[in-house]
């Protein structure tokens, strides 16, 4: 009887053990924190940064995060980093979370005459220039930008970066070419305005054909007006395009007179909400 009692009692001792050592295991998995890669430092504050990326891979869009960092001063607007964190993101918006370590990715643009790191930090600083003049500012209200792509073009040595904003989702689009100033588009949004599209509908019509369209520079508007969509732009010389969705085959430039009335409209509007 005391020999089945000593086994039965070494039987439990071992199970408790296991079971211990089995959640220290699934613990300690979960203390690793986690890894969001390929983010963009876009502000860096006393002991914080902020940063633009993926919270998963598959995510479709950049999230906006405010990172609290120890050792921020050792870092620079424009870095691509690699941030190591607990995973838990606290709920305000925009987003806040501690960052365990930060890894800086070294990239190399061959050919480019600026490095991402320069473009990124050259593109937050337009945004800022933009905010402090009214660019970016609406009833007293700062929006923040978020970028969603960047791209390098090595035939023309092009950056091109594409976003939205953090309070709102207008979108914009930035352009650095070699060494012009930095261009920052922004979409005034969709015009639902009957009155205004049907001029632009009747400017179109009287529109003259062309046949390409040098340094498009992306649209500024989109014109709802019955079943017509168009797309407005200006090109390099500031002169005013458009074009009808239904048909994106046909691209014409307005005349003179349409293109004032046009240009006229889209500067005074206000920019949605």
């Amino acid at each position: 009887m005391k020999k089945w009692s000593m086994f039965i009692l070494i039987s439990c001792l071992s199970l408790l053990v296991a079971c211990q050592t089995q959640s220290d295991g699934d613990l300690e998995g979960k203390d690793d924190g986690t890894m969001l890669e390929g983010w963009y430092i876009t502000s860096i504050e006393d002991k914080s940064f902020h940063g633009v990326g993926k919270m998963t891979k598959d995510a479709e869009r950049n999230d906006y995060i405010i990172f609290s960092y120890p050792e921020s001063s050792n870092l620079r607007v424009g870095q691509k980093v690699n941030i190591e964190t607990n995973g838990i993101v606290m709920e305000s918006y925009p987003g806040q979370m501690n960052a365990l370590d930060v890894k800086v990715i070294e990239e190399k643009q061959d050919g480019a005459t600026h490095s991402e790191e320069e473009f990124i930090r050259e593109l937050q600083k337009v945004a800022s220039d933009a905010e402090e003049h009214g660019g970016l500012v609406e009833q007293n209200h700062t929006f923040t930008p978020i970028i969603q792509n960047v791209a390098y073009d090595p035939s023309e040595d092009r950056w091109e970066a594409e976003g939205t904003y953090l309070w709102r989702n207008d979108e914009w689009q930035a352009i650095w070419v070699k060494d012009e100033p930095l261009e920052w588009l922004r979409s005034t949004g969709e015009i639902d305005d009957e009155a205004f599209g049907k001029e632009v509908h009747e400017a179109f019509q009287r529109a003259t054909p062309f046949t390409e369209i040098m340094n498009m520079i992306g649209p500024d508007a989109t014109v709802v007006y019955g079943n017509h969509l168009y797309d407005i732009w200006l090109d390099k010389e500031q002169r005013v395009r458009i074009m009808e969705k239904s048909d994106e085959q046909n691209m014409y430039v307005l005349q003179e007179d349409d293109a004032k009335r046009v240009r006229q409209y889209l500067e005074s509007l206000e920019p949605p909400k």
